[in-house]
């Protein structure tokens, strides 16, 4: 008996491109560091390089986050955090290193592990000022993740006799971000929106569509191409039908905007199709014009009509989109201004508070609208790639990319 097939859920990783010449390729975003990889990682390191002044461009396949949000969110830390003080430990960062050399093995070297848990403290007060929130409560037994309202733990082997050095009792070191079920979401999210605050920029997922781009990007669309085989079924003249019934214009008039000849595709109040067909060659074998089909020929009628509806309906479907994506750079820009003045106002609120000019429900208060503000543009940013998928799913965007946009056969 054989078994089944597997099916991988593994994402493909396409080949890399390789270049002679960067100038062989159009780049269209410049910055002084590039962070490839939108995880909790990138995030950190697009955040520090922005604190130096840097300009900042990140870029993922995806919508960001990756594998830090599918994780539990836990932040191995030590050597004397917060946390370990309210829940009664006493770390210290020797006592840290010093299991760690136990765990590592040597494979990290001592310097490397000292300057780690030197900085360890340190580290989690980083994440704590970019959003992130930890806590001290702690399960009653030894678990490898945390149940609900627990948040510090022995992550690791701490408690096991033979890794208890001489520089101090067991310590947890694992702390959980504060959030419910697996964490790595919310840890994530508190990072994004931390690397869109400091300014980095990110690259859209997909890119935008070139100008002028020519409508027989849409004769590879599957429709049309289903409607074109029926025709060439009854053996008509591809080519002719193409030059009566597809109109040949430019899609967009600059990168993202559609252009005046498509608009005037769909004329009057109503938008209704008003391209009017011009038929100068026979479009079945015989001579039959379109004006020449009789009753008998009712098929061939059908197939001319089921093409010129594809064609309104690629031509529809493509003025509609990039109608929506005209208005989405000035909402964008709109709303990155109003989280800018938003922090700042937060920031503010709790300089005031420490200097005890205003209570506590003031900072609270500038909080909340900054979190609604940061929510609403990752709302919108996520609203902007779905158009873009659109965009690209009505145009094709293989042929789009291609670097030169020839048309399928017309026999």
């Amino acid at each position: 008996m054989s078994r089944p097939a597997k099916v991988s859920t593994v994402t493909p990783i396409a080949a890399a491109l390789e270049l002679d010449d960067a100038n062989a390729v159009e780049w269209s975003d410049s910055a002084d560091v590039v962070v490839v990889g939108w995880g909790a990682a990138g995030a950190c390191a697009a955040i520090e390089a922005r604190a130096t002044g840097a300009s900042v461009l990140v870029i993922d396949r995806f919508d960001g986050g990756g594998a830090s949000t599918l994780s539990g969110g836990v932040v191995y830390a030590g050597g004397g955090t917060p946390y370990q003080k309210q829940a009664g430990f006493n770390d210290t960062p020797e006592a840290m290193a010093d299991y760690l050399r136990h765990e590592v093995n040597g494979v990290v070297s001592d310097a490397t592990l000292k300057k780690f848990c030197d900085d360890s403290v340190a580290n989690l007060a980083w994440l704590e000022m970019h959003g992130a929130r930890f806590g001290a409560t702690m399960p009653d037994y030894k678990t490898s993740y945390p149940p609900e309202g627990k948040f510090l733990y022995y992550s690791g082997n701490e408690v096991v006799p033979a890794y208890k050095g001489d520089k101090g009792a067991p310590a947890p070191r694992g702390h959980r971000a504060v959030a419910k079920g697996q964490s790595g979401a919310t840890l994530y999210a508190a990072l994004q929106a931390a690397t869109l605050r400091a300014g980095a920029q990110p690259a859209a997922a997909l890119q935008p569509v070139p100008a002028p781009l020519p409508s027989s990007v849409l004769l590879v669309r599957p429709d049309i191409q289903a409607a074109e085989n029926n025709l060439r079924a009854m053996e008509a003249n591809i080519g002719a039908a193409r030059a009566a019934m597809f109109p040949t214009i430019s899609l967009t008039a600059s990168v993202g905007s559609g252009s005046r000849e498509l608009d005037g595709l769909f004329g009057g109040s109503s938008s209704t199709w008003s391209f009017i067909p011009l038929v100068r060659l026979p479009i079945f074998d015989g001579g039959r014009n379109r004006a020449g089909v009789q009753v008998a020929e009712a098929n061939q009628r059908i197939a001319i009509a089921q093409y010129e509806k594809a064609v309104q309906t690629a031509f529809r479907e493509t003025a509609d989109v990039l109608a929506d994506r005209a208005q989405w750079d000035e909402r964008l820009a709109a709303q990155t201004s109003m989280v800018a003045a938003t922090q700042k106002a937060f920031d503010l609120s709790e300089a005031r508070f420490k200097a005890g000019v205003d209570n506590y429900l003031t900072v609270l208060d500038a909080q909340r609208s900054l979190y609604t503000a940061q929510q609403t543009l990752i709302g919108l940013r996520l609203s902007e790639q779905l158009n873009r998928v659109t965009l690209w799913k009505v145009l094709d965007g293989e042929q789009v990319q291609a670097s030169s946009v020839s048309a399928p056969a017309n026999s």
